[in-house]
């Protein structure tokens, strides 16, 4: 990490950090029964299964919290990593239980960044999320509060949806694969008064992709 330079990490990393539980260093216990996701269940269930098994083989607490702040994140410029929080396989209760963790590792005034769930504007979430995202905006709410008290000095970022910007500038029907008004729904629920940022996926490496942006 020292040699390549590395500015900042985020942990546990992108769509696992869906499946993912950092106060146990493991995936999430997920109940797929439970969960609504009944169409999707079987898939959401291998992924579990998936990060587990790769768990398993290697010893026990290698990819918990204390392991990545001193083994990765203190090399890097930025010794405080980014938390992506899980907001799919967790109930908000859990979540805030994870950030409890960050807190009791790291302490109340450090300064970390913390965002809200991987992506979860893509389709294949709506199960748990919500058609008009509003799971996600109640989960997030509680989420935010929780993680204010718990850690005053972090910087909390929303998950924007990059796509739905750049079609609704140029005409163009939002995708399949995405929730439609992900963006507007979240501009009207007040949630984006109580973040510090909004975090957007460009996957085109182009700047031009900003161009259309408003």
């Amino acid at each position: 990490v020292r040699t390549l330079h590395v500015g900042q990490t985020r942990f546990p990393g992108g769509a696992c950090s869906n499946y993912w539980n950092i106060s146990s260093g493991d995936a999430s216990q997920y109940d797929v029964n439970r969960s609504g996701c009944t169409k999707d269940g079987a898939n959401f269930t291998s992924r579990n299964f998936w990060l587990s098994r790769k768990v398993a083989g290697f010893p026990s607490g290698t990819f918990s919290l204390p392991q990545f702040l001193d083994r990765v994140a203190r090399h890097c410029k930025e010794t405080s990593p980014i938390f992506d929080l899980n907001l799919f396989t967790m109930t908000p209760e859990q979540t805030l239980a994870t950030v409890r963790t960050i807190r009791n590792q790291m302490g109340e005034d450090v300064e970390v960044m913390i965002e809200l769930g991987n992506e979860l504007y893509l389709s294949q979430y709506r199960c748990r999320i919500g058609e008009d995202v509003s799971k996600y905006i109640a989960a997030a709410r509680l989420i935010i509060d929780g993680v204010r008290a718990m850690l005053p000095k972090a910087k909390i970022a929303i998950i924007g949806f990059l796509t739905e910007l750049i079609d609704d500038a140029s005409g163009d029907k939002t995708p399949a694969w995405g929730i439609g008004t992900w963006n507007q729904q979240l501009r009207s629920s007040g949630l984006l008064s109580k973040v510090d940022a909004v975090t957007q996926h460009d996957y085109s490496l182009a700047p031009s992709s900003f161009d259309s942006v408003p």
